[in-house]
């Protein structure tokens, strides 16, 4: 009896610490999680190897106290671990990067808390302390699960230590891939260099050396309105139940915009994001580089390269970043991506109720962008480029905002109106209502964009919409890719010409495009190729 309770609880333990095999990357199938990971191997043969009076007399002494602290925090960080890569895998599809990863806590803790206080010292270091409080108590509730209460004879006791070292060394050369301490080796490990290629400044002005000579008036530079919309992926057109309730949703747009002499062409791009992390596609957009994972991501923000955002000022552009979710940038980040202005959370001035993620509504921010925007044409007469990152049809899809046709937001007061907001059944872990909710908040981003092109941009404008990623699973399926939609529109027909040639498809429904997808690396090169070639600049010309 006492056999089969302890092999019940090595079980338990092996779940909690090996749970992540569940969603292998590699051939290994589910059926390992009954399988002891290699880490709680060796605890047993510790506490096996101690099982005899020596270990009896000792518990009280500094050296079990200093070796049960050991094993606990061994336990407790695999525990850890597994559940960090199993999080990692299911939501985002890659391994988890303990030394980049977790100094994205706070800032997590911050958004679950809904933004009461900013990722600063104080949520710093309490998510610190909570942390290792939490990883030692559970590692010390493990420990006390697989503690060996008998004595076993000297032989027998060497015996089953050995078989268990043997055990886990085994697992450790054949099965590397499932052992926690293995997997958080190889995060340590640097990443390859990132390959970052500077965008070329514009083509220098072209010198005419003639007397005199009429140069025909080139096209100005349009205004570009970049609109990058959170977790609007793929699963759209994948899942029909999707594309059924989406269609009507296009249709309405065409039938707005296109009746006012707007045309549209649409496509995928392959995202480097999956389920979150919205920074390495919007990174990604700019950078005209692949930002794969979050040390990728810091490789490039320290580079200095050059990007989209210095091709643009280069080319006499006014740049706003309109980003309502995003509380603070850090100057290596602002030294890289080149705007002339910012707008983050608190630049908006909002006074409403919390509104799902990013805490106020796309809409609200949308206007006081605009606002902005026209109130920098003013003292500035130069084209404008806008990226938004609007943020509300991210998950939990639990409470969202009405769209409010007159624009009347004043302070962002109005919504604390009845019948501003809609509740959907759904939080951060699961949900009733995720497909309505999801499906409510791309309606609801596709009209406030359409009501915004209406309202403040100018109809000689490039307008461009993107996903972010993929919206996590269940909302995307499981074998869902990580593209994304991506619309360009214009009354401009050379624009529509160049878009087609390009391989994006007429209107607003993206065609059957076959993978691989474009990757999202390419969308910068896309954006100057073309306005170098739709929109180039007069010459130069010199006169003797």
């Amino acid at each position: 009896m006492f056999t089969i309770l302890f092999l019940f609880r090595i079980g338990i333990v092996s779940l909690l610490t090996g749970w992540f095999r569940t969603l292998p990357f590699s051939w290994a199938g589910s059926w390992l999680v009954m399988v002891p990971v290699p880490e709680v191997l060796v605890v047993l043969a510790v506490l096996v190897g101690f099982s005899g009076d020596k270990w009896t007399q000792a518990r009280v002494g500094r050296v079990s106290v200093l070796l049960s602290g050991i094993l606990a925090l061994v336990l407790g960080l695999g525990f850890a671990f597994n559940w960090g890569e199993w999080f990692y895998r299911f939501f985002y599809r890659e391994s988890v990067v303990l030394t980049q990863d977790l100094g994205l806590l706070p800032g997590m803790v911050n958004m679950l808390l809904e933004g009461s206080g900013g990722p600063g010292a104080i949520v710093s270091v309490a998510t610190f302390l909570v942390v290792v409080v939490g990883v030692l108590g559970i590692g010390f509730l493990l420990l006390w699960l697989l503690s060996w209460k008998h004595e076993i004879a000297g032989p027998v006791r060497w015996i089953l230590v050995s078989g268990l070292i043997l055990s886990a060394l085994g697992q450790y050369l054949f099965l590397p891939q499932d052992s926690p301490a293995i997997l958080f080796v190889r995060s340590l490990a640097p990443a390859p260099a990132l390959e970052v290629v500077d965008l070329p400044p514009p083509t220098d002005a072209v010198v005419v050396e003639v007397e005199e000579v009429e140069v025909p008036r080139a096209k100005a530079l349009p205004d570009i309105h970049l609109f990058v919309v959170e977790s609007y992926g793929h699963t759209l057109f994948s899942r029909d139940d999707y594309h059924q309730l989406m269609a009507p949703i296009y249709g309405a747009f065409e039938d707005d915009l296109f009746s006012q002499g707007w045309t549209g062409a649409s496509g995928f791009l392959s995202s480097p994001a999956f389920g979150g992390r919205s920074w390495l596609a919007d990174g990604t957009l700019l950078a005209g580089v692949r930002l794969r994972n979050q040390e990728a991501y810091d490789q490039y923000s320290q580079s200095g390269a050059r990007n989209l955002s210095n091709d643009l000022g280069d080319r006499g552009y006014y740049r706003l970043l309109a980003a309502p979710g995003t509380q603070f940038s850090t100057p290596e980040w602002v030294s890289v991506y080149d705007f002339d202005r910012y707008m983050l959370e608190k630049d908006f001035e909002y006074r409403g109720p919390f509104i799902t993620f990013g805490r106020m509504s796309d809409q609200f921010a949308l206007s006081k962008a605009g606002i902005a925007l026209g109130e920098a044409t003013i003292t500035q007469n130069q084209p404008q480029m806008a990226m938004y990152i609007l943020a509300n049809s991210h998950v939990p899809y639990e409470t969202l905002p009405e769209y409010l046709p007159d624009w009347n937001l004043g302070d962002g007061s109005v919504y604390r109106q009845e019948g501003k907001l809609r509740q959907f059944r759904n939080n951060w872990l699961w949900g009733g209502e995720f497909p309505e909710g999801y499906i409510y908040s791309m309606d609801y981003e596709l009209t406030t964009i359409r009501g915004y092109i209406e309202r403040y941009v100018d109809p000689e404008s490039l307008v461009i919409i993107v996903g972010d990623h993929q919206p996590r699973i269940p909302i995307s399926e499981r074998e869902s890719t990580y593209s994304v939609p991506f619309h360009i529109l214009s009354r401009e027909p050379d624009v529509q010409k160049y878009a087609e040639e390009w391989g994006l498809q007429p209107r607003m429904v993206p065609g059957d495009e076959p993978e691989p997808h474009r990757g999202m690396e390419d969308f910068s090169s896309f954006l100057t190729d073309l306005l170098d070639s739709v929109y180039p600049q007069e010459p130069t010309v010199e006169r003797e």
